[in-house]
């Protein structure tokens, strides 16, 4: 079985994941009628990151969008699933930077939605250390990032800083043209979510999370998609084979594509997308995804 992907360009959006921005509870995607995406368009909170890629809509879910799942299904908050800010020192490579800008974003977002304002700042000062290492501090605003610790554990309060942040740092990667960070960043975001539902599943977690896991095949195409356009550098090479090894263990998830009907607002000139993809995955499948994505996250924090 061979890849055959096509070269991508990567939205400045992905950086979104640095901060956790976008967060939501799974509604389905609205796409504007006749009207091309807008990659500076603000992020509606409630829906996954929307990309558009040549005529082709990808969704591809935050992981703010899994640790508000985790809540919602009653997961008791821990933060031994977590990225130590100690190991914050040993990235020294673009690569190493970047990627766990992503991880260490993902963790601040699951912080946050836990309420664990401590861990959270822990979360914060190592993103700022990563973006400053890249040379990507100016992505961060400091009034917005002075907000975000002010407003810590008021939920309303952070998700509407969450979209103004995300319009920022989107704006300042599309400007740069950095679009290689931004694609290790949400890989390295997807990643660390990932585990900590492959986690949760592993200990007799609620179907909820399991069939969390197995939507990610989808995700999974469109993060190598994205990654493939700059895999010159041996340490992305080597990352983008990890990945394709564990779509082979996806490929064995079932998926069955239901099409629905879209249906249109005709004032607001959107279609909502209503067709949805079912999936089933056991234990044992659960188990090999497991172990391989422990295996690619040991691989990337160090």
């Amino acid at each position: 079985m061979k890849f055959n992907f096509n070269p991508l360009r990567v939205s400045a959006a992905a950086f979104a994941i640095v901060v956790a921005f976008g967060c939501g509870n799974d509604k389905k995607p609205v796409i504007p009628e006749e009207k091309p995406v807008d990659k500076r368009e603000s992020l509606d909170p409630e829906k996954a990151a929307i990309f558009k890629v040549g005529d082709e809509i990808i969704s591809i879910p935050s992981p703010v969008q899994t640790a508000f799942l985790l809540k919602k299904s009653g997961v008791s908050y821990r933060n031994d699933m977590l990225n130590s800010p100690k190991n914050l020192s040993s990235y020294s490579t673009r690569f190493q930077q970047s990627v766990n800008l992503g991880v260490y974003g993902a963790d601040l977002g699951y912080t946050t939605i836990y309420g664990q304002t401590a861990d959270a700042m822990n979360f914060i000062n190592s993103t700022k250390r990563l973006a400053d290492d890249l040379g990507v501090t100016n992505a961060f605003n400091p009034d917005l990032m002075k907000r975000f610790e002010a407003n810590m554990g008021v939920q309303d309060s952070l998700l509407k800083i969450m979209g103004d942040a995300y319009k920022e740092s989107n704006r300042f990667f599309q400007d740069s043209e950095q679009e290689d960070v931004g694609a290790l960043v949400l890989s390295g975001g997807w990643i660390e979510a990932l585990y900590f539902t492959t986690i949760v599943a592993k200990n007799d977690g609620p179907e909820a999370v399991k069939t969390r896991i197995a939507e990610q095949k989808g995700s999974l195409e469109n993060l190598i998609k994205l990654l493939q356009q700059n895999a010159e550098e041996e340490e992305v090479a080597e990352f983008v084979s990890e990945l394709i090894d564990l779509y082979y263990l996806f490929d064995e998830v079932e998926s069955t594509y239901v099409w629905k009907e879209p249906t249109t607002d005709e004032g607001t000139k959107t279609t909502i997308i209503n067709s949805t993809t079912e999936t089933s995955i056991n234990d044992e499948q659960i188990n090999a995804i497991s172990a391989k994505v422990e295996s690619i996250r040991n691989h990337i924090i160090g």
